[in-house]
């Protein structure tokens, strides 16, 4: 009898700090959503703006568009979480087909001058675009991650990575401090990156890679043909390339401070020892153009699965 009340005392107070814990969670927490419709005949351009939260955006197949914004109190006071949180604006504005979204933060009043309280208030949106959507995105400190099918994509980024992973589209990334990844791409990318590595794998077409500080790695779907010149650039970091070996094109490769090795079958036009060769893959074609400082460039054979 002892042994059976000790059990329900035991299965009461846990119940009662899971049920402590959830309210807890609660009052911290916020969850904000829409659903807004459309004119399917017309085309959806869509422009979100945060200086300290991640962002998700997926497409679907049906005409509207569903946000859903997650406001977390980072403090243990519950007051304090009350007023960041009601102080946590969600700005939307619509016309027509046309979106224009922000997420405000509190403001400190300090003795001096007013300002936006955000380091103190966690912002996670996530949005769901039709298919065919255009999306322009600007985030301070932030991380993005895209998948779907779009028409143009715009992403900017300061202190933050960029993950596309199954999409379709043009795309035109940029970032100071961040990693740019996409993965499965279908479309033709333009990304420049300050201080951050750079990851292209699919059938992107075409290619044109920027960064200061970091490494470019690119690896083409079999099948894959280049119609239009490719331009691949860093300063401080190494570039790898994997390409079908049917593939035709002219190529350019130089580097400064490294070493040059190609692994596909190519016919050679110049060669200045390691630093610098020009050739042309099979038939020949548009110019991939491959140049780094210090760093080597390795032109790999694109494995069949």
């Amino acid at each position: 009898m002892k042994k059976r009340n000790w059990l329900n005392l035991i299965i009461f107070l846990a119940g009662l700090s899971f049920f402590l814990a959830s309210s807890h969670a609660q009052d911290k927490s916020e969850v904000w959503t829409r659903t807004l419709p459309l004119d399917p005949a017309k085309e959806v351009h869509f422009s979100f703006h945060d200086v300290d939260g991640d962002l998700k955006v997926v497409t679907q197949k049906e005409p509207e568009i569903k946000i859903k914004v997650i406001k977390e109190a980072l403090t243990r006071d519950k007051r304090l979480a009350g007023r960041l949180l009601a102080g946590t604006k969600i700005r939307l504005n619509q016309k027509d087909n046309c979106f224009e979204m922000e997420i405000l933060y509190p403001r400190l009043r300090t003795f001096f001058f007013p300002f936006r309280d955000y380091r103190r208030v966690k912002v996670s949106t996530e949005i769901s675009l039709p298919q065919g959507a255009n999306l322009k995105a600007n985030l301070v400190d932030g991380s993005a991650s895209l998948s779907g099918k779009f028409k143009e994509i715009q992403v900017t980024t300061v202190d933050g990575p960029i993950w596309l992973e199954n999409i379709e589209g043009s795309f035109k990334l940029n970032t100071v401090d961040g990693r740019v990844t996409i993965s499965q791409g279908r479309g033709e990318a333009e990304i420049v990156a300050v201080d951050g590595d750079i990851t292209i794998e699919g059938e992107i077409e075409p290619l044109k890679l920027q960064t200061t500080d970091g490494d470019i790695r690119a690896e083409l779907t079999s099948g894959t043909k280049i119609n239009h010149p490719w331009q691949l650039r860093t300063v401080d970091g190494n570039i790898e390339i994997s390409l079908p070996p049917d593939l035709s094109a002219d190529l350019d490769l130089e580097t400064v401070d490294g070493s040059i090795r190609c692994d596909l079958k190519m016919s050679l036009q110049t060669i200045k020892g390691r630093q610098k060769i020009s050739g042309r893959l099979n038939q020949g074609g548009p110019l991939i153009s491959l140049k780094t400082v210090d760093g080597r460039i390795w032109l790999k054979e694109k494995l069949s699965r």
